[in-house]
């Protein structure tokens, strides 16, 4: 018996150090991988910028620019900084409504990752900023990365049918024109889809983890649980939606959330002597943070500009005034968020790097 125990444990030790070099060279293995895709988005994001950056100083009165930024009313730039900054606190208060189901965190508690989130977004490439913040919320709460990163995601996929419902307003008013129209296809479909694959998971999580319990059986028991773990936080992320009170609540502040947007960007218009209607606003908002889901370089560079010209030419605004206005618009936003999520994650004793697989899992 005793040698039969020995050699069990001799088995065991066998089978533990087999598992932990199995384990070492998966995580090399992928760390490669990661760093090459990685590396991929970097460039291809670099490469989108240069070639818009190259399109605007060939194609554009440059000078031009330059004088209709020197003219601006500098009185509009607060202004249109403190409609920008309302809206990252109405953010806040939605994040805090899509958590209340899973950790009932204050707001002081939320704005600060919320802020290093969109900061890491400015610095890092891939939006990388989404998992930043959900390794800050985590840190913070204690709610788990995969909890707070599913709570981002219904963040963004309520953002994203917000931006279309409102194209639809405007498009039922008539108040768009023609590229307004191909945009609002191909973003309503996009949003659409998503939006039927979150309702599944909001109305019938058991059925949904169920069908991943069965197509999970073939792999190892290890893994099987912990895509099933996973998929049963981000369904607790969402449980939010189920409740018909905290829905209308959460559509309200995402409405909110970009009414500041458009009120920023129609201030600045004035401060630029440009007069405009709220639907051109309204449209710039929308062309605008749908063009910068195209990869750029780290902070939307060249993405953002390209938007606003889009949008705003498309009203018959000179395009020289237009990319003045998105270049300070721009400068406006990244420094805002910056300055503040740097202050927030210095205040925190950490530093800004990329979550590693392990991290983001």
């Amino acid at each position: 018996m005793r040698r039969s125990s020995l050699y069990a444990g001799t088995i065991t030790e066998s089978q533990g150090r087999t598992a932990r070099l199995y384990n070492r060279s998966w995580a090399t293995h992928h760390r490669g991988r990661e760093v090459s895709v990685m590396w991929r988005a970097r460039a291809i994001g670099l490469g989108i910028t240069l070639a818009i950056v190259i399109y605007g100083i060939t194609r554009f009165d440059i000078g031009e620019v330059g004088r209709a930024v020197a003219r601006i009313d500098a009185t509009f730039i607060p202004l249109s900084a403190a409609a920008t900054l309302a809206g990252y606190a109405v953010r806040t208060m939605r994040w805090q409504r899509i958590l209340r189901p899973s950790d009932r965190a204050p707001f002081t508690r939320l704005y600060g990752p919320l802020m290093i989130g969109f900061m890491a977004n400015n610095v890092l490439p891939a939006r990388m900023g989404e998992f930043v913040r959900a390794y800050a919320l985590d840190r913070e709460r204690g709610v788990g990365k995969t909890l707070a990163l599913s709570t981002i995601l219904v963040e963004r996929l309520c953002d994203g049918l917000t931006l279309v419902f409102i194209l639809a307003i405007l498009f039922s008013a008539g108040a768009l024109p023609s590229v307004g129209q191909s945009v609002g296809l191909a973003a309503g479909g996009v949003f659409l889809a998503a939006a039927l694959v979150t309702a599944a998971l909001v109305t019938r999580p058991v059925k949904a983890l169920a069908i991943v319990g069965r197509l999970s059986r073939p792999l190892p028991a290890r893994f099987a649980s912990i895509a099933e773990e996973k998929l049963r936080q981000i369904t607790l992320g969402m449980a939010a939606l189920r409740n018909p009170g905290s829905l209308a609540i959460v559509a309200a502040l995402s409405l909110a959330t970009w009414a500041c947007e458009a009120a920023s960007y129609y201030t600045l218009l004035a401060g630029f002597g440009v007069t405009v209607g709220v639907p051109v606003a309204l449209f710039a908002t929308i062309v605008i943070n749908l063009g910068i889901m195209i990869p750029s370089a780290p902070g939307y560079v060249g993405t953002f500009e390209g938007a606003a010209l889009i949008a705003l030419t498309a009203f018959g605004i000179d395009p020289e005034s237009a990319l003045a206005f998105a270049i300070v618009s721009h400068a406006i936003q990244w420094s805002l968020v910056t300055l503040i999520g740097a202050v927030f994650l210095s205040r925190g004793g950490a530093s800004i790097r990329i979550p590693s697989a392990v991290e983001r899992s």
